[in-house]
């Protein structure tokens, strides 16, 4: 792919908030709304269902209508495009967008969407986590839901620690492991490394499943006041004892 065919976002250039600790609020759609992707599969019968799957990853217009490639990849999954997750971080002087992505069964990996590289990447192990979903809050996304949070001054950020946060320097994923497949499970993603090629899991918050018929983004609700998160999950009970059942 050519230079060409990328763009890279301009540093913020007019004056915009930030708190005492140099965080500055994103501007512009969320990195949800600005990229797609498109994918082509290898529908080789002898792959079984994995073969390689290429990945393109567009920038599209606030109309929805894509205007230039700015990624590609390849991966092992037959719908690769339910593992992709954009997200933007605060690199001290710009925001630099990435996105979640998973290239092999058992692995997340972070893709640089300004420069079409894989920039992190978890190593592959025997009875890994095979991701089948991800989700990173964003900032403008989450605030916005608040009447009093669309527009900050200087002042308010600085006084009010809540408007901090989040960063794009966390996310989560749900999956499974090997032989346990019956409910997705959610883990952590800590993200605030990715631009020295490292990114962590860890199952911090026990072993959670993702409550049924829901997305991972709609079961994950951030408290920014406490810095908290609540987790829609499952449960299951016998409807004539009451009796929870556990796993």
């Amino acid at each position: 792919m050519s230079d060409a065919m990328r763009s890279r976002p301009a540093p913020l250039s007019s004056p915009v908030p930030s708190s005492s600790d140099g965080f500055v609020p994103p501007t512009g759609r969320p990195p949800r709304q600005q990229y797609i992707t498109r994918e082509s599969r290898n529908d080789d019968p002898e792959a079984y269902g994995f073969g390689p799957t290429h990945v393109e990853v567009l920038r599209v217009n606030a109309s929805g209508q894509p205007e230039e490639l700015v990624a590609e990849y390849e991966s092992r999954h037959a719908c690769a495009s339910e593992r992709f997750e954009p997200f933007r971080q605060y690199d001290g002087n710009r925001y630099h967008d990435y996105a979640l992505v998973s290239r092999t069964q058992i692995t997340t990996g972070v893709l640089d969407l300004e420069t079409g590289q894989i920039v992190a990447e978890e190593k592959t192990s025997a009875g890994g986590f095979c991701p089948v979903e991800f989700y990173v809050p964003d900032w403008r996304e989450i605030h916005d839901k608040e009447p009093y949070a669309t527009v900050f001054s200087g002042e308010d950020l600085a006084e009010r620690p809540a408007l901090w946060w989040p960063r794009g320097d966390f996310g989560f994923v749900a999956g499974c492991g090997w032989a346990d497949e019956e409910l997705w499970k959610i883990q952590y993603l800590d993200l605030s490394r990715v631009s020295e090629g490292i990114i962590a899991r860890d199952d911090r918050f026990g072993y959670v499943e993702l409550a049924p018929d829901i997305s991972l983004s709609q079961a994950v609700t951030l408290a920014t006041y406490s810095r908290r998160i609540y987790l829609a999950v499952a449960k299951e009970y016998n409807i004539e004892t009451g009796e929870q059942h556990l796993r």
